[in-house]
């Protein structure tokens, strides 16, 4: 999966303070009083159930106990192994899984030690016997309702097997009525041409787009279009356009790099590098006026949407914060932080979808967070939590809700 092998180029770039489980001081915490994209480093689903489990230490900042405990719903445990392997779940010829009760086993066949990535992280499997199969125990909180996707690696970071989905997780089936056209538009401030994908709707069914959805790591419309599409002509969602501009290697032409990618989405950025401003002028100096002059698209603040998940997140809900005059609602799905607090009071009708998975202890506390910034400032806002990782099985169960909810009045799902 393309997602989370992006989030997985980003972690390995990323030196964190101490790894979960290392024995590191609890210390390295306590000089931080929000969740910061490190922070979301370091919790990891591979974390020990025992640690987890263990009393909080209370030196941590309130932050940080809120994802210690949001780390309980997917922890590594040691736990009883299925007396046969003729009782394993075979996914393709090297990776197998277990379910029992709330136990989740993961079966790799390998000569050497491999890894788990991303929403199940592991990088302690054990041998069994003395065969070439590897195992990876997890405790899942509601896993009869769990739906998530992960990949396996050798210890150099290469993709061995193909990525396994569980639960449902397999969520693009081929085929839509729609369209999705390519299109390349000039970015004036980097001086670039930028790659972006359009879906329409299927008109003859279902009439012109009424809204447009501004969907950062464009790419993903591939993974999203059906169920768009499905919500729009079967479950009463009103049409939509979606602009999807993409990112990382697939943005620039000529451009081979990923790096770009947390520049232009993360604003903590901005003191080191002028992509973020400029990203920020190209969508809203650009991309608007061509989708409503050329496209012919909705482009009115009230019927645009900005829509991204993790880094795309953060400049989602940057966006709605700093320019609702061009959007008026954002679907935020697996923030790594918080948005920052709201100076200048947003319109009445602006509306903040938040999401986050269940498995993505950080995310989800970083989600909560910015449900409550938005809340303070008087933004209808709403959160959805789902049984899922940080991976595409979630975000296109949240875009499907997010998309409803930034139609209507939002229902908070939260606990």
């Amino acid at each position: 999966m393309k997602h989370v092998s992006i989030f997985g180029a980003v972690v390995a770039s990323i030196i964190t303070m101490f790894a979960i489980g290392s024995g590191g001081s609890s210390n390295a915490w306590a000089d931080t009083s929000e969740v910061t994209f490190a922070d979301v480093l370091q919790f990891k689903a591979s974390t020990p159930c025992e640690r987890v489990d263990a009393e909080i230490d209370e030196s941590f900042p309130a932050s940080f106990q809120n994802i210690w405990r949001n780390a309980r719903a997917l922890c590594q445990i040691e736990a009883p192994l299925p007396t046969s392997l003729d009782t394993l779940t075979w996914h393709n010829p090297r990776v197998a899984t277990f379910a029992s009760g709330s136990n989740f086993h993961v079966f790799v066949v390998s000569e050497d030690a491999p890894t788990l990535c991303c929403s199940i992280w592991s990088e302690s499997l054990k041998q069994v016997d003395d065969m070439a199969l590897w195992v990876a125990s997890f405790r899942v909180q509601d896993l009869d309702k769990a739906s998530f996707s992960f990949e396996v690696h050798d210890r150099d970071g290469e993709k061995i097997a193909d990525t396994v989905f569980y639960g449902g997780g397999q969520f693009a089936p081929p085929g839509f009525e729609g369209a999705i056209r390519r299109f390349s538009l000039k970015d004036p401030k980097n001086d670039e041409r930028r790659q972006i994908f359009v879906y329409y709707p299927p008109e003859d069914l279902v009439g012109p787009a009424e809204r447009t959805v501004v969907l950062l790591d464009g790419e993903s419309i591939f993974d999203f279009a059906y169920h768009i599409e499905k919500a729009i002509s079967a479950d009463g969602l009103s049409p939509i356009a979606v602009i999807g501009i993409t990112s990382g290697p697939f943005a620039i032409e000529g451009n081979a790099t990923g790096g770009i990618r947390s520049q232009e989405y993360r604003p903590g950025t901005r003191e080191d590098s002028p992509r973020f401003d400029n990203y920020v002028d190209f969508v809203t100096k650009t991309v608007i006026p061509w989708a409503g002059s050329d496209l012919s698209l909705p482009s009115t603040p009230e019927a645009m949407t900005i829509a991204g998940f993790s880094d795309g997140a953060q400049f989602a809900a940057w966006m709605l914060k700093e320019h609702a005059a061009s959007f008026r609602s954002a679907i935020i799905m697996s923030p790594g932080e918080q948005v920052a607090k709201l100076s200048d009071p947003l319109p009445a009708d602006a509306i903040a979808y938040v999401s986050a998975g269940l498995y993505e202890p950080a995310f989800l506390s970083a989600a909560r967070a910015t449900r409550k910034r938005f809340e303070d400032a008087g933004v209808t806002v709403a959160l959805q939590i789902v049984h899922a990782g940080h991976d595409t099985s979630n975000w296109t169960h949240a875009l499907i809700k997010g998309l409803y909810a930034t139609e209507n009045a939002p229902d908070d799902t939260s606990d």
